[in-house]
């Protein structure tokens, strides 16, 4: 099956409208784009210009608050539209990959990255809205400095990559899985073997579930995506019944 990137793109900026997220691509021009691949850089093995090629992200509401309370203090000094809601970055090589068409799986790629950054957007408005602030911010501080919290939260996550790798690209499940197991040892992320198990077992419960021709769950992230990637024209073959139904 083929999703052209065309498709992809819409379905992307259809989708984090809805979850109130803004879209920031290489086309936008963002300082918080700018700002996102220093940070990346800065607490990684990879160079700025390496995490604006290959890396997208998920921007949380702690940030939003963190500018909002900025422009309290300094007035006119930080712009209003800077920041104004939570947002997906999406690096250079998923919008705009080079030399490559419908065909190379591009959009693909790109619906699954959706999917899985709008995953964390899930999770974050899930706990501000159930634990309220200060949880927030915990959560924010122990994903960055905890291995288990880092790696539970990302092994959820990826089943939007086991699931996009299976309706939207073809793959089979056993390869999805080993493919998500070589993306949560790369670079971004905690290379803490007992946390890994973590994440381990939330890509293992996906593939299982995608075994059986099943969906990791109805109404997730992923879902919504595929649903959009459906509503554009998409044809998921066998996938069809599936993604309509549930």
């Amino acid at each position: 099956m083929t999703l052209s990137l065309a498709i992809a793109r819409k379905v992307a900026a259809e989708a984090c409208e809805a979850a109130g997220v803004e879209l920031i691509t290489p086309d936008s021009p963002s300082i918080v784009r700018s700002a996102v691949y220093l940070a990346t850089a800065a607490r990684t093995s990879l160079t700025a210009d390496e995490a604006r090629a290959r890396v997208s992200i998920y921007v949380p509401q702690l940030a939003v608050d963190v500018r909002a309370l900025l422009t309290l203090a300094a007035p006119g000094a930080v712009p209003a539209s800077l920041l104004a809601r939570p947002a997906v970055v999406i690096g250079d090589g998923v919008w705009s990959p080079p030399g490559t068409d419908d065909a190379s799986g591009a959009g693909a790629v790109l619906a699954g990255v959706v999917g899985h950054e709008l995953s964390h957007a899930l999770r974050d408005r899930a706990t501000r809205d159930v634990c309220g602030v200060v949880c927030s911010v915990l959560w924010a501080t122990a994903y960055l400095a905890h291995p288990a919290v880092q790696l539970w939260e990302e092994g959820t996550c990826k089943t939007s990559d086991v699931t996009a790798d299976v309706i939207l690209h073809g793959r089979k499940p056993d390869d999805a899985y080993e493919r998500a197991m070589i993306g949560l040892r790369g670079p971004l992320y905690s290379d803490d073997a007992r946390a890994r198990v973590i994440a381990q077992d939330a890509v293992r419960s996906a593939v299982m579930s995608l075994r059986a021709g099943q969906l990791p769950g109805a109404d997730t992230a992923m879902h919504d995506v595929l649903r959009r990637c459906r509503k554009h024209g998409a044809d998921l073959g066998a996938w069809n019944a599936v993604v309509d139904a549930a």
